[in-house]
């Protein structure tokens, strides 16, 4: 993973647009090549094109070699202010999205102590 290139968002959007790219665990697939042999189908990385997968690819019971398979359609590393990455080697990193509400959330669990006391 040392070699992998570092890709923001915008950065994924500059990809060409016939591939096919997907994010799991805060890391970059061109998963173009694995479309017609994905056992999901390929509607199901194309419904993913471009977006965080993680979740997804997680509720699946995937096998060990999916996993190992996965690593080989790796491009590189999302670097984002939008994403909290949990862990970095692969097969324990997690993306925790930051939703709006949890941005909203920490802003009001510094707030609302002060408001209380008032």
């Amino acid at each position: 993973m040392q070699d992998k290139r570092e890709f923001s968002f915008d950065d994924i959007q500059n990809i060409p647009q016939n591939r096919i790219i997907i994010i799991i665990r805060n890391l970059i697939f061109d998963v173009t090549d694995f479309l017609d042999v994905h056992p999901g189908g390929r509607e199901l990385l194309v419904q993913y094109n471009r977006k965080d997968a993680t979740e997804a690819f997680n509720d699946v019971s995937h096998s060990f070699n999916a996993e190992e398979m996965l690593k080989t359609y790796c491009i590189g590393k999302l670097v984002d202010s939008s994403v909290e990455v949990i862990a970095t080697d692969f097969v324990s990193a997690k993306v925790k999205p930051k939703s709006l509400w949890q941005k909203i959330k920490s802003k009001l669990e510094f707030v609302l102590p002060s408001v209380i006391k008032v």
